[in-house]
């Protein structure tokens, strides 16, 4: 019997034509050796290829024609290269075709684009120096395209409101008057120096910082539900004439910080604010305060936004805060309050402050500035009720307004004017031609119900307390009440035409015509003047910021109780929260004053 190689070979040398294909077996033989799993040899990783290598099959296998031919259809190599030759990818060759250079770039980018997509242009990674030229450069920016908006609660110029500064002309003139009244006492008893002295910007900077947390040995009166004498008196869009004059003094004050008071016209600098004044001024101790002038609370940023332009002449006096009177009033700089009423009075000290509250506690003093050095009763401070516990989230509120202190007609205060000659407040006309220019009619400004004495207050709604992290706090845990957020109600009928926009119904069908007053209605134009001046003030759309500048350290009342339950601090923005008021929560107040029963903390 024929081995089975014997028999193999016999069949190899038969010259036969036709290959004998059955009956034989033999071994499978890999495609390709060098890449192809073996069950002995393993996997074997093929070589890389090398510059110039040709791609064809390995030495004894099978592969399929290339239908394009010996060159790879995806290697661009000659096109990169910038060869001026075309391959044909049928043949494999290259040909010229008379084909230019742009036209052979051409296709190189229609290649890419196939391969990769579109170029795109690259952007240059900015490097460390210019991303902090970029971030030292925004805020400069800003500051430069807020140039021409003046903020009333920062240090501005008399002439940096567009012109409309009657109010400031007259804050000026007061304080020009006071600090005459201070440093100059003739004609005047030698004892007006000392009545009308007032404390300046750099002494009460000082104290600020030296009375900070200081507590005082009284007590302040828990009035969460007080009487109704001693309710804060709320006015509204719908307040009637006789309710306004009711309303005339509702105890909100308007606080300034003038500097520069005897520089020519344009140097001064001007920083108002609100105010409110608290029980407790006539029984404060020598040691607490100075006299037995009223306290008042209000805010503590525009005082410190004042220090920054204080003269140079008040760098000593604020270092020291145990200066003597004559010295607290040598630099250019002064302190006042003026009331709904126009009675002037001097601050004449700082008694504590809460820095983390941005809250102060001022005394004033006794007797007011009068007009002429005259010598008219006036009636007292008219203090207001602060209760000691929060409103509820979802409480109506009403939130002191600086439009309380003028509107489109001008400002609320009496024409004051300073007599240089007589050093002396009246109530004279201004002769300069830079006067303010006149505003609208008041009579036409009563009518649309915005005047001044129905817009000191806007309703907003409680919608959240915050702690001091900025995390939302409950009311009744133990969790600290920093922070009071408000939203202003455009819905409510309570609120001024300026507050409610497009909401605000026309007012010629609220306003019945016996209200009408007669020399809008006998006026050239008619009644349909009229008409068109009411129908336009409906088209105002609503402020974007509410309370507006100047309204900060006035009260927050509870409408429901008539107690003060918050103090304004400004107004913020966000993604989130969207448009809201801020506030400090009015038992910050009680923290100035000794706990009842428990005296004063150690």
């Amino acid at each position: 019997m024929l081995s089975r190689i014997a028999r193999l070979r016999q069949l190899r040398l038969q010259p036969t034509a036709t290959p004998i294909t059955s009956g034989l077996r033999g071994y499978a033989t890999p495609v390709n050796p060098s890449s192809s799993v073996d069950a002995l040899l393993g996997t074997s990783v093929p070589p890389p290829p090398r510059e110039g290598q040709e791609f064809s099959s390995a030495p004894g296998t099978y592969s399929t024609p290339s239908r394009f031919g010996s060159k790879d259809p995806n290697d661009i190599s000659d096109l990169l290269h910038g060869n001026s030759r075309q391959r044909d990818p049928t043949h494999g060759s290259f040909s010229n075709n008379g084909r230019t250079r742009e036209s052979i770039l051409a296709d190189l980018q229609r290649f890419k684009g196939t391969a990769i997509g579109a170029e795109r242009k690259g952007i240059p990674i900015p490097s460390r120096d210019e991303m902090l030229e970029e971030m030292f450069k925004r805020p400069l920016r800003e500051l430069e395209e807020r140039r021409n908006i003046a903020d009333r609660e920062h240090p501005h110029p008399i002439d940096a409101l567009y012109g409309r500064n009657e109010l400031d002309e007259r804050v000026l003139a007061a304080a020009r008057a006071l600090y005459a009244a201070s440093t100059n006492p003739s004609p005047r008893s030698k004892d007006a120096a000392d009545t009308y002295m007032a404390a300046s910007i750099g002494k009460l900077v000082g104290r600020f910082e030296a009375r900070s947390g200081y507590q005082l040995s009284i007590e302040l009166p828990y009035e969460s539900t007080p009487s109704e004498e001693r309710k804060v008196p709320l006015t509204s869009a719908h307040s009637s004439e006789a309710e306004l004059e009711e309303a005339n003094d509702d105890g909100v004050l308007l606080l300034a910080y003038v500097s520069n008071l005897n520089g020519a016209r344009g140097t001064e600098r001007i920083s108002v604010c609100s105010g409110f004044a608290v029980e407790g001024g006539d029984k404060i101790s020598a040691e607490d305060g100075d006299g037995k002038g009223a306290l008042v609370v209000s805010c503590a940023h525009t005082l410190r936004a004042a220090e920054a332009f204080k003269p140079k002449t008040e760098a000593n006096s604020s270092s020291n805060t145990d200066t003597e009177p004559s010295a607290s009033v040598s630099s250019d700089s002064i302190a006042l309050a003026i009331t709904r009423t126009g009675a002037i009075y001097p601050v004449r000290n700082l008694i504590s402050s809460l820095p983390t509250s941005d809250v102060i506690l001022l005394q004033l003093g006794t007797t007011p500035l009068t007009l002429n050095a005259s010598s008219s009763p006036t009636q007292p401070i008219r203090t207001l009720p602060v209760s000691p516990y929060p409103a509820h989230v979802n409480s109506e509120l009403s939130v002191s307004s600086f439009w309380g202190w003028e509107d489109d007609s001008g400002a609320i205060l009496p024409a004051y004017t300073y007599d240089y000659d007589q050093q002396q407040l009246s109530l004279s006309p201004p002769s300069s031609s830079s006067s303010a220019p006149p505003g609208r009619e008041k009579e036409q400004v009563k009518l649309e119900r915005d005047d001044a004495g129905r817009s000191r207050w806007g309703r907003a709604r409680l919608v959240e307390y915050k702690d001091p992290c900025g995390a939302s706090a409950m009311v009744g845990t133990y969790d600290e009440l920093a922070q009071l957020d408000y939203k202003l109600l455009v819905s409510s009928p309570a609120n001024p035409p300026a507050l409610q926009g497009d909401y605000a119904l026309r007012l010629s069908s609220t306003v019945s015509e016996a209200s009408r007053p007669a020399s809008l209605a006998n006026g050239s134009g008619g009644s349909g003047a009229g008409e068109e001046s009411v129908v336009g003030s409906q088209t105002r759309k609503p402020l974007p910021n509410f309370p507006p500048p100047g309204s900060s350290g006035g009260p927050v009342v509870d409408v429901e109780s008539g107690s003060v339950v918050g103090i304004v601090r400004g107004h913020k923005m966000s993604s989130l929260e969207g448009r809201r008021g801020d506030a400090v929560p009015a038992e910050k107040v009680f923290e100035f004053f000794a706990l009842p029963g428990l005296g004063r903390k150690n």
